[in-house]
Parts: structure tokens; sequence; C-alpha cells
């Protein structure tokens, strides 16, 4: 059989149906790398690499076309731009504010919020707070032709990652203590919140997939609806608030483009899969392997014939930044076991690849994709000791 080109490959993973091996992601939104574990892979590798931030929170870089192909990856990304009114500029203190008025600070590898702009707010506030503009022109200037151009000139699989949250941002404005609180106290500051939220990202994709949606395979959106022990609120608040403001979001974007649409949330989510299901999610990333409840195989039993699942393959709490390069294989090979049978599965592992990670455990990583990724999947009895 011929081998399938990185789209195909990724097509067939999002449709439930086996490809000639797993299809690879690596690079983008929270499948990524530090700068710091980038540089040492880079110099593992006697790689000159330029180190070019496009996430300044996590401190994410761009990876280097060289690199992606020595690792088989299957995905190539497109991302919009900020509005007009607003570049990033770091003081003295190396703390700066974003788009939306939260201020950030780095804090050794990583930054973190300093400023809740909306901390103090009461509902009059949330209602007249400004908003950056969702359809300034700035944004998508140029993403239609760049999508344009690697879907014409290239064979990868190209994924649309987003400002999408209905959750994750409102709750940065307002700060996750006083957010929280608001779910039991204040529900009319966390339903304006929601609502004003889901208005501005609906005017968002609007724009953003006349420029791009007929070349991406699959949109991301992301909020966080888990930690490591379970749901960060009552499920049925979920259920009851937001449930159907994502289920309207999704339509949304599925009216506009022939897309699928991946959901990223961290943490011990299994409860809400079937909600997720429900709104019409198709893509659930990651697959947080060492949270509660989060176990791949039993999830890939009862959930996989309808939600793919993005990630997971490889835990990045423990195995990939504390293991050895064998236990790193051996996680590769139980995750691929569990998650890959009848396709619908895409490997990344859990999280972006933190800064301290040795480069070894990255390459042992990917080459054990390699190895055990290609279909049909074997059992592991049946691979021997690794």
């Amino acid at each position: 059989m011929n081998s399938l080109t990185p789209r195909e490959r990724v097509r067939k993973a999002l449709n439930h149906q086996e490809p000639d091996r797993v299809p690879v992601d690596f690079g983008g939104y929270v499948c990524g790398i530090h700068e710091k574990a980038y540089r040492d892979l880079a110099d593992y590798l006697k790689m000159k690499v330029k180190v070019s931030i496009y996430d300044y929170m996590q401190r994410l870089s761009s990876v280097d076309e060289r690199i992606l192909k020595i690792f088989n990856v299957d995905t190539r990304y497109v991302y919009a731009r900020p509005a007009s009114n607003w570049e990033f500029k770091e003081d003295a203190d190396h703390g700066w504010v974003d788009e939306w008025g939260v201020r950030r600070r780095r804090c050794g590898y990583y930054a973190d919020v300093v400023h809740y702009p909306l901390g103090e707010a009461d509902i009059h506030d949330v209602e007249r707070y400004p908003f950056p503009d969702p359809s300034d022109p700035a944004r998508f200037k140029e993403l239609g032709e760049e999508a344009a151009r690697l879907y014409e000139q290239t064979d990868y699989a190209l994924l649309a990652a987003t400002s999408g949250s209905i959750q994750y941002l409102p709750a940065e404005l307002r700060g996750w203590e006083q957010y929280l609180t608001d779910l039991a106290l204040h529900p009319d500051i966390t339903a304006k919140l929601t609502d004003r939220f889901l208005d501005w990202n609906i005017r968002y994709f609007d724009k953003l997939l006349d420029a791009c949606g007929k070349y991406v395979e699959m949109i991301w959106i992301g909020d966080d609806w888990g930690y490591q022990a379970g749901p960060v609120m009552n499920p049925m608040m979920f259920r009851n608030i937001f449930k159907p403001r994502y289920k309207e979001l999704v339509d949304f974007i599925k009216s506009k483009a022939n897309v699928k649409v991946c959901l990223h949330s961290c943490g011990s989510v299994s409860w809400a899969i079937q909600d997720f299901i429900d709104v019409g999610i198709d893509v659930l990333n990651p697959v947080q392997v060492a949270a509660k409840d989060m176990d791949t195989k039993r999830m890939k039993e009862e959930f996989g014939e309808r939600i793919v699942f993005w990630g997971g393959g490889c835990d990045t709490q423990r195995v990939l930044p504390f293991g050895t390069p064998g236990e790193v294989r051996r996680e590769v090979n139980k995750r691929i076991n569990d998650l890959a049978p009848g396709g619908g599965f895409v490997f990344t592992p859990v999280h972006n690849i933190q800064a301290t990670v040795p480069p070894e455990n990255i390459i042992s990583m990917y080459e054990a994709v390699g190895r055990y990724g290609w279909y049909p999947i074997w059992p592991i009895t049946s691979q021997g000791k690794q």
C-alpha cells in the first residue's frame, strides 16, 4: 500500500479510520515546546535555529522545519494576528499588558498574571469593559494567503489555533478566585461575561473562517474544565451555564466551514466528555493521563467511536521530564496501544514540552511513535522488550 500524505493521514484519523500510521502533531497550540527545551534540543541535534516566541505566557517557540521533518510531523499551523492597536511590549520588569488588559510578568521560565482588570468590578463595570475588536482586519490580513500557500504548496494538514474561549479568558480578566466565587454568589456576572465572550468569538470566527476555513482541517478552541483530581466546578454549573453556549459557538463554526472542532481542556475531564460530544465537539485535547479518571484504555472503549483523542501520547508531568529514554518508549507504546486502534487518535504528548525536558527523551518519544505507530497496532506483548 502506498503511504498516505500527511493531510490524508490526519483526515482519516479525524474520521475514525485507520491510516497507514498514527499522525503526529508538534510545534503548535498546547502541542509546542518551551524555548529552553527547544534550544537544548537544537544543540543536541547540532542545529542552529532561530528562537521565535509565539506564546509569550508559556514561552513557546516556533519549531524549525528541519526538526518537524525529522519527527515526521503531519501538521502545520496558521495563526491570526493581534488587533492593529496592540503589539507585544515587555517593560523593564519583564511585564506586559495583553490586548484584553490583563497584565502578565515573566517569573522564571514562564509568565503569570499579576493584575486582573475586572478583579473588583461589578456587573455594570463588566458590561462596559472595552473588548478588543474581534473583526479588526489586521487580524486576518495575511491569514488567508498563508493558509492558501501552505495548502497548495504542501501536503500537510493545516490547523487554525485561535482565541476561542468562553471560560479561561473571562477567568483571567476576573481572577480565578473571584471567578469561582462568582459562580456561587454572582451568577449574573458569570453569565454576562460568558455571553460577551460568546458574542466576541462568533464575530471573530466569522472573519477567521472567511479567511482560511476552506484550507484548514480543524479549529482549536480552549478552556480548562478539570484540575488534577476532578472538575473545576460543579458539573451541573457547567451544564447549565456553559454547555448551551458551547453548542451555539460550535454550531456557528460548523455553519461557516467544513472543519472539525477541537476543544483543549486540561485536567480530569472524563465527567464532561459526553457533554462535549453533545454540543458537537469532534476532538478532545489533551488526554491528561496522570489526572484522576483519565485512563486511556477505558476512555477509548467508552468514547473512542464518538470523539477523537488528540494527545495523551506521553505523560508530560512525570515520564517525559523525569523518566529514562526507555521509560519514555514504554509510555508511548502503552498510549498508542490504548488510543490508536480503530483510528481517532493523533499523537502528541499530553501538553507542551516543558523547559527542563532532556532532548534525549524528546527524541526517544518521536522515535517510539515511528516504531509503534504503524497500523495494524500490535499488542504490547507481541513487541517484546524495548
